[in-house]
């Protein structure tokens, strides 16, 4: 499998192809830092810069998967929602129309589970429209946390499903990964919807969902990097008392057993009975599910900041939830799902 990833941060996908055996045709990241990180752990393969500046064509024929998760904050709490209206939610279009362009036979879109109730759901029903081509309404009752829609006109036929990286357990991350992060991903197919409704929520697509106990031996795993304690997890927005997320207020702001959702900025704090401090970088990619230090590289003629290497982290993908996705693609690509 030929795969090419827009937005591609620290390289959430790349990591995740290169375990399932796939080959990045290019990685496209403006961020210094995270291009810094691509370039340590994939310097063979070319980042071409800004996505808007890309020509499918260019790639017709060359790509089998084309991934990305644009920008989140346009439709999230943190950029006001202000949707497609947002320059960053400018992004999600270019995105749709260099599938397009590709001709890419399959697509994976990863944002906030927000974009789903942004601007009452007229902005999904004009993202379902830029992947489909269908002319959609939203439902009576809103978008459900996952759904199908069968592509018109040569089109993506697309299926959608919200995980939550705490309850999504794959080889490698049998125990899940202790963050709630709960995010919206997206599978299309240039073809019947069977496809992507099979990866994404068909009758053998539900993970164990169980809630993680953290147990004495999950050292790998512990939100402490390596304690056997279970600490308090404290939201990052509820140390800065940013009033924006109202799910943590509903939270009262801290909890046991798995983290908050880690954050590009305002970064979680735990109380481990040494007092209370911010989580590290290795603590954020232990989190994400990243090898210890893989945020940990040259940047400008100096070690990488902890503010730098959060940031990248807080951005990036879940590896276990990516695992389940593009894996899944993969089995069903190759007959054995």
């Amino acid at each position: 499998m030929r795969v090419a990833s827009v937005c591609s941060g620290i390289g959430g996908c790349e990591i995740t192809a290169r375990r399932l055996g796939w080959r990045c045709v290019f990685v496209s990241e403006i961020q210094p830092f995270a291009g810094a990180v691509l370039e340590r752990h994939y310097p063979h393969v070319p980042n071409v810069g800004d996505m808007l500046n890309i020509r499918g064509e260019d790639y017709d024929g060359k790509i089998d998967i084309i991934a990305g998760g644009t920008p989140c904050p346009s439709f999230s709490n943190a950029g006001k929602r202000k949707g497609l209206d947002d320059p960053r939610g400018k992004l999600t279009p270019a995105f749709a129309k260099l599938a397009r362009d590709t001709r890419a036979p399959w697509l994976v879109w990863e944002n906030v589970p927000g974009v789903l109730w942004c601007d009452r759901g007229k902005a999904f029903a004009r993202i379902l429209r830029m992947f489909t081509g269908r002319g959609l309404h939203v439902p009576p009752e809103g978008w459900k946390s996952a759904g199908i829609v069968t592509g018109a006109g040569g089109r993506y036929s697309v299926a959608w499903r919200v995980l939550d990286s705490q309850y999504t357990r794959v080889a490698g991350y049998e125990r899940a990964l202790p963050q709630l992060r709960r995010r919206l991903w997206l599978v299309g197919h240039r073809g019947d919807w069977a496809a992507p409704a099979e990866i994404l929520i068909g009758p053998q697509a539900v993970p164990p969902v169980p809630r993680p106990v953290r147990l004495p031996e999950d050292t790998d795993s512990a939100p402490d990097a390596g304690s056997s304690r279970n600490p308090v997890s404290i939201a990052g927005n509820v140390i800065s008392r940013d009033p924006a997320n109202e799910f943590v207020r509903r939270q009262k702001g801290w909890r046991t057993g798995a983290s908050f959702c880690l954050p590009a900025k305002q970064p979680c704090c735990i109380c481990d009975g040494a007092g209370v401090r911010y989580m590290t970088p290795v603590e954020y990619e232990r989190l994400m599910g990243f090898p210890d230090g893989y945020t940990d590289v040259p940047f400008r003629g100096r070690p990488a900041s902890g503010h730098a290497r959060r940031h990248a982290l807080g951005n990036s993908w879940p590896l276990n939830c990516a695992q389940f996705v593009l894996g899944r693609i993969d089995r069903y690509v190759k007959g054995v799902l």
